[in-house]
């Protein structure tokens, strides 16, 4: 079962400043890929928010494990246990395909009424495949991915990476790691060590905050005065055109250790990191993950 995707359009606007261009944080689609887990409406709201604040269109894909379907073939009763989060303990052999049926209709009816509310366009497909495998197939066309992290297919498959630097690289385009939804995002948290990449999670940030109260605390990471002041100024510049409420503080990269304890106390709605950054040498995705109690967005 395939709907085909809906025509996008998408327009780019010029680069008024050649200078940023090396650093300019480009996103024109984001990716949702969704399974049978409880967590999968969380999911594709995140992503209809997210695109409604970019302005861009959002890719759905629900992904149909083939293991699932394996179990039948596995089983010689005529009921069958399944995995925890498709809904049911249990079902009738014979029927695991009209269920896995069910649920593409039903995100697929979800994907519609939020893409209408948010009037945002939407392209929405049925895969057969791995979670994984899905997610890197469908990143060559999206720059922005959303995956709940609490999900039981990508968490699991994110746990078996080394370090955060690798789980962030098994994807292409910058990762939005699920905690309990996205809030209206008035308070960011950007952690920013000076570098090409930290300059696009300013970007990022400056892009997705909401409100008139709306906050942006930037974690510069570095032990140096010195260098703090100067990470200081160029993020000012770099901000200054989008009139951010910005607040700044030097972290060291130690410390970060205990961002968890930084973000509660800033009251955070969204982490916002680069890939290559400082803190992501001191920690992984996952600690990360359990540390903070909001979304965290990865920008590759």
């Amino acid at each position: 079962m395939t709907d085909e995707p809906d025509k996008t359009s998408e327009s780019d606007e010029p680069d008024t400043e050649p200078a940023q261009e090396p650093t300019s944080l480009q996103i024109t689609r984001v990716l949702v890929a969704v399974d049978t887990s409880a967590e999968c409406t969380r999911a594709l709201e995140a992503a209809a928010q997210l695109a409604s604040h970019l302005h861009v269109g959002i890719q759905g894909i629900f992904v149909e494990d083939p293991n699932l379907l394996k179990l039948e073939g596995l089983s010689s009763s005529r009921r069958i246990s399944l995995p925890q989060g498709f809904g049911s303990s249990e079902i009738r052999r014979g029927s695991i395909q009209r269920e896995l049926q069910a649920h593409a209709t039903r995100v697929h009816q979800i994907l519609q009424m939020l893409s209408q509310r948010m009037q945002v366009e939407y392209e929405f497909q049925v895969k057969r495949g791995k979670m994984r495998e899905m997610l890197n197939e469908a990143a060559g066309t999206t720059d922005l991915a959303v995956v709940e992290s609490q999900g039981r297919s990508v968490r699991s498959h994110m746990r078996l990476e080394a370090s955060a630097r690798g789980a962030a690289d098994a994807l292409q385009p910058s990762v939005l790691y699920l905690q309990k939804g996205v809030r209206p995002i008035q308070s960011v948290i950007a952690v920013f060590d000076g570098t090409e990449q930290s300059m696009k999670v300013l970007e990022a940030g400056a892009g997705l905050m909401s409100g008139p109260n709306a906050m942006m605390t930037v974690l510069l990471q570095t032990e140096s005065r010195d260098e703090a002041d100067e990470m200081q100024e160029k993020a000012r510049q770099k901000l200054a055109p989008a009139g951010v409420d910005t607040h700044f503080r030097r972290v060291s990269p130690r410390e970060t250790r205990w961002l968890g304890r930084m973000v509660d106390g800033m009251h955070g709605d969204i982490v916002i990191t680069a890939s290559g950054s400082r803190l992501l040498e001191h920690n992984t995705v996952q600690d990360v993950l359990e540390e903070v109690d909001c979304p965290v967005l990865v920008i590759r």
